[in-house]
């Protein structure tokens, strides 16, 4: 009977070793999956060795004061500009990093072209800041674009929207002036100071 209880921890011994023996190809096997190599001693390892996704950096939404919207990257950018035959898609270069506000300025600092037979209906003292939150760009005006003519007004507004929206994360624009909504033209004439869309302006595009 004093036997009993030895034989069988021994038995349990020799199953607990069984068990250990079993684990230990699916242990090593795992941590190959992962794509790092297992070692004792810890060092920092190169981007270019992690998996796909774990070396992806973070970029602050934050840049000039009234802006926060950083585009991420590229030098690259789509605009848009007027023509007689309506707004064309243009690219134009920026430097890294570019944000919304720089791509505005891309586009008021060109007023005319003759040459090409485009120009841009944005001012450089039209738009004072440019935010973006959660898809929707918010455009401060400048109480001033209120003076031009409603036709003036709707092709400024027009690319605007367009531009914007060209750009990664932009869905929908509001303007404002001060911190109140603004009431801008659609591409049909009715009037907008709800947040408007690339298909409130796509009537202007020129004919592909």
């Amino acid at each position: 009977m004093g036997r009993a209880p030895s034989a069988r921890l021994a038995r349990l011994a020799r199953l607990a070793r069984l068990a250990a023996a079993a684990l230990a190809p699916l242990s090593a096997l795992a941590a190959g999956a992962c794509g790092v190599p297992g070692e004792d001693t810890a060092h920092v390892i190169a981007d270019d060795a992690l998996p796909f996704g774990l070396a992806a950096s973070t970029t602050s939404t934050s840049t000039l004061a009234g802006d926060t919207g950083l585009l991420p990257t590229g030098t690259e950018v789509v605009v848009y500009f007027s023509t007689e035959r309506g707004f064309v898609e243009m690219t134009r270069e920026l430097s890294r990093p570019f944000s919304l506000s720089a791509v505005v300025d891309a586009i008021a600092s060109e007023r005319t072209e003759p040459a090409t037979g485009f120009r841009s209906a944005v001012r450089p003292e039209d738009v004072r800041s440019v935010e973006v939150r959660a898809g929707v760009a918010t455009v401060e005006l400048d109480k001033r674009f209120l003076d031009l003519p409603t036709a003036e007004q709707r092709l400024a507004v027009a690319q605007l929207v367009l531009t914007l929206t060209a750009q990664p994360g932009v869905g929908q624009i509001t303007f404002v002036i001060g911190e109140e909504p603004a009431q801008v033209p659609r591409a049909d004439g009715t009037i907008a100071e709800e947040p408007v869309s690339r298909d409130d302006f796509v009537a202007l595009l020129a004919p592909a």
